[in-house]
This record gives C-alpha cells, structure tokens and sequence, in this order.
C-alpha cells in the first residue's frame, strides 16, 4: 500500500486508478501540481507515473505483484532439508 500525504494507505487497485486518472488528467492540459495536490500524493509521484505512461503506455501502470523477499536459503539447501 501506499500512503499520501495526509498518511491514509491506498489500496493497490485503487492506486492503479488513481494513476490512469491522473494521466488522463494531465493529457488534458492540467497541471502535475494540481494532479498532486488534488490527489494527495508528491509531484515527483505523478512524474514518475508520466514516464512510465511515456515509456510502456497506459499498460505500464497497471498494478503488478510485489516482487517479495529473497529467499534465505540456496536451492541446494531446500533439497537437503526435503
């Protein structure tokens, strides 16, 4: 999750919503500052989702699954336990 300014957590779905929206939006013609503003998140949050826009397209922002932690043991080291 992500938290905004006012320090509430938005979920990933709608995160990803948020993010098209404010695509639209500023392909419109409105400001970064106001997207931000409007949405409670940072300026360099909505820069960050107009380069992915730019470089991977609409697809480029929709939500993914978290990578997650690396495993601590080696493959090697599974099989020996199993």
């Amino acid at each position: 999750m992500v938290t905004v300014k006012d320090g509430s957590k938005i979920n990933r779905d709608a995160l990803e919503h948020l993010r098209k929206r404010a695509i639209r939006l500023w392909k419109n013609g409105k400001k970064v500052l106001d997207i931000a503003f409007d949405f409670g998140v940072s300026r360099i949050a909505v820069y960050n989702w107009i380069n992915t826009y730019k470089k991977k397209g609409i697809s480029g922002l929709d939500r993914r699954k978290a990578p997650g932690a690396k495993p601590k043991l080696s493959s090697a080291e599974v099989k020996r336990l199993l």
